[in-house]
């Protein structure tokens, strides 16, 4: 979590639902192991832990990743140090972005996130359509983002931005990305 967010689990908030509840978690954006696929389940109710097992069966993915299992034992017992320098670096990021936007592009708005290192643009300000936004950015900006629509209708003309880079790269970013919308 950032800026000293707390996580708050959905098991924590009214343990008479978990019996209704299925929780995934994995380390994979916390350590950057998204390559080793590999997560964890927790269902307490065995009628939804049966079904989710035949789902699993059905579309031939109950196998354990032996990398994975070994890579998340690893970033658990071992990635304390790691994780505790990556946060201040990545809120050092998200404060450059929200910066930078309000001082030179103070149209966007900025959703700085409690515990992510993808941070949200929203450029509904600019009346423009979701691929004309991203043709801007890829034909003048030659710069990509994830286009928020993809996310769904209430993403229209929102951009998700990694901040999980070096400096360098990122500032690199945000100049194409304001390059974009000069004239």
């Amino acid at each position: 979590m950032l800026f000293g967010n707390q996580f708050t689990s959905m098991l924590t908030i009214n343990p008479k639902l978990h019996d209704q509840m299925i929780a995934f978690t994995s380390a994979t954006k916390t350590f950057n192991l998204a390559a080793i696929k590999h997560s964890m389940v927790f269902i307490k109710n065995k009628k939804l832990k049966a079904a989710f097992t035949q789902r699993l069966l059905t579309n031939q993915q109950q196998e354990i990743n032996t990398f994975g299992l070994i890579g998340t034992q690893a970033a658990y017992e071992t990635g304390e140090t790691w994780l505790s320098e990556l946060l201040p670096y990545l809120e050092e990021n998200v404060s450059l972005v929200c910066s930078l936007f309000q001082e030179e592009m103070p149209d966007v708005r900025v959703m700085k996130p409690e515990g992510t290192y993808l941070m949200w643009l929203d450029f509904s300000a600019y009346e423009t359509n979701d691929q004309e936004l991203q043709d801007c950015f890829i034909k003048k900006g030659k710069v990509v983002l994830n286009p928020g629509i993809s996310f769904g209708p209430a993403g229209h003309c929102h951009m998700r931005l990694n901040v999980a880079c070096p400096k360098a790269t990122l500032l690199e970013g945000l100049q194409r990305i304001k390059h974009s919308f000069e004239k």
